[in-house]
C-alpha cells in the first residue's frame, strides 16, 4: 500500500499541477493525492461528457470516473478512499483523502498552511458519501539487477489491464523501478507487464534487462559440477560394496576350509 502523507506537499512535487488556479484547495489536493498514490483520476468536471478534471467538491459523487465506485454514508472507509461532504451553506462542499483506515489528510480553501491530518469522521459537516478505488495500486520495488525491470520517469504514465490503448486505465505509475514479468508489442508500443493484469507502455520508461540468464547459467554450472561429484561418490560407494563382497567371499571360503 502507499505511504501515508503526514507532511504538506512540497512545491513542485509531481504529479500535482502547480500551474492550476486551485492549488491548495481541497479538490486540487484530493485529486492529485489519488494520482500520487498510484490510483487513476477520481472525477471529471462533467461525467456525462467526460471532460475536464475535478469539479466542485459537493459534485464529486455525481462526476466520478470509472473504475472509482460511489459508496453510501453507511460504508466504512479504508485507506485510499475520498470522503465527500457539505458544510454550512448547502452549496459548500469538501473532499478529504483517507491515508489509513483511521487517518485523513486535507487542504482547505487555498491556504498553503492549511494541510492537516485528522481522524476519519472528524469533518464537522454533512456526509454525502465516499469514492472508493477497487484496485490495489502497483508500487515500485527495489532495484534488482538480476531481473528485467523498467525505470519510470513520468508519473502521468497510465497503467492498464491489458497491453492495449483501448484497455481500461486502472492507475498511474510512480517514479521508481518495476519488475517486468512479460512484454508484448501492440498499438505501436512495447507493453510491460508489471503485475498480474497490469500493463504500461514503453513511454518515458527505461528498460533495464536483468542478468537472470547469467545467474541461471552459474546455477546450472554449479549443479552440473555437483552431479559429477555425486556420480563420483556413487561409483566409490559401488566399488566399496564390491570390495566388501569380495572380503565376505574370502572369509566364507576361509571358514569352509578351516
Amino acid at each position: 500500500m502507499f505511504k501515508p502523507r503526514t507532511e504538506p506537499v512540497a512545491e513542485g512535487t509531481v504529479p500535482y499541477n502547480w500551474s492550476a488556479a486551485s492549488i491548495y484547495q481541497c479538490t486540487w489536493y484530493a485529486y492529485y493525492r489519488a494520482l500520487e498514490c498510484g490510483f487513476s483520476a477520481p472525477c471529471w468536471w462533467d461525467r456525462e461528457t467526460q471532460t475536464g478534471s475535478y469539479t466542485n467538491a459537493r459534485d464529486w459523487l455525481e462526476n466520478f470516473r470509472d473504475p472509482w465506485e460511489v459508496k453510501s454514508i453507511d460504508y466504512v472507509p479504508v485507506a485510499g478512499d475520498i470522503i465527500v461532504y457539505s458544510y454550512g451553506n448547502p452549496d459548500l462542499g469538501h473532499v478529504i483523502f483517507c491515508e489509513t483506515d483511521v487517518m485523513t489528510s486535507e487542504y482547505r480553501s487555498g491556504d498553503p498552511d492549511s494541510f492537516r491530518n485528522a481522524k476519519v469522521g472528524d469533518f464537522g459537516g454533512t456526509l454525502l458519501g465516499y469514492l472508493h478505488y477497487p484496485y490495489e495500486p502497483v508500487l515500485p520495488v527495489e532495484r534488482d539487477e538480476t531481473r528485467d525491470q523498467i525505470q519510470t520517469t513520468d508519473e502521468s504514465l497510465r497503467i492498464r489491464v491489458k497491453p492495449s490503448l483501448d484497455a481500461e486505465i486502472v492507475g498511474h505509475v510512480q517514479l521508481g523501478y518495476y519488475n517486468v514479468f512479460d512484454k508484448k508489442d501492440n498499438d505501436g508500443y512495447t507493453w510491460y507487464q508489471i503485475a498480474k493484469g497490469r500493463w504500461c507502455a514503453n513511454i518515458t520508461t527505461n528498460f533495464l534487462p536483468g542478468t537472470d540468464d547469467d545467474f541461471m547459467k552459474e546455477i546450472e554450472r554449479v549443479w552440473n559440477a555437483t552431479k559429477v561429484k555425486i556420480k563420483g561418490l556413487e561409483d566409490q560407494n559401488k566399488e566399496m560394496k564390491e570390495d566388501f563382497n569380495s572380503i565376505g567371499k574370502i572369509a566364507e571360503k576361509w571358514y569352509a576350509d578351516s
